[in-house]
């Protein structure tokens, strides 16, 4: 039922390689070690940043300026609603809200077969 992810051995044994290789270059020769570690962080964020402003980048503004075009007309939406309500008040806003529910002009009633019932006690 559950599953258990056991590593190999050989797993294990790379990891405790590595955490001591790691240690003995800090103890031994720490300048070079953060030197190091420095530019492969270094190396790695300026790939990102390549990468990304050549085929991300691109994408996403298009599809940003058609968001925050929505979230602006949406807004302008907003405020021109609620100034509308607060000139004619809360009780007009109530029973307009109450009356739409009753008669909502997307919904119909649908008649079925009521007096084609099955007998269930035929079955």
């Amino acid at each position: 039922m559950f599953r258990h992810n056991k590593k190999p051995i050989w797993f294990y044994l790379l990891v405790t390689l590595a955490a001591i290789g790691l240690i003995s270059q800090l103890l031994t020769n720490t300048t070079t070690f953060f030197t190091t570690i420095l530019t492969i962080i270094g190396s790695a964020v300026l790939i990102y940043g390549v990468i990304y402003f050549l085929f991300f980048r691109s994408k996403n503004t298009t599809e940003l300026k058609k968001y925050k075009k929505a979230v602006k007309q949406s807004k302008n939406r907003k405020k021109q609603f609620t100034a509308i309500n607060q000139v004619k008040g809360k009780k007009n806003n109530l029973s307009k809200k109450t009356r739409d529910h009753k008669h909502a002009p997307h919904l119909r009633v649908i008649d079925g077969k009521k007096g084609k019932r099955k007998d269930r006690a035929t079955f």
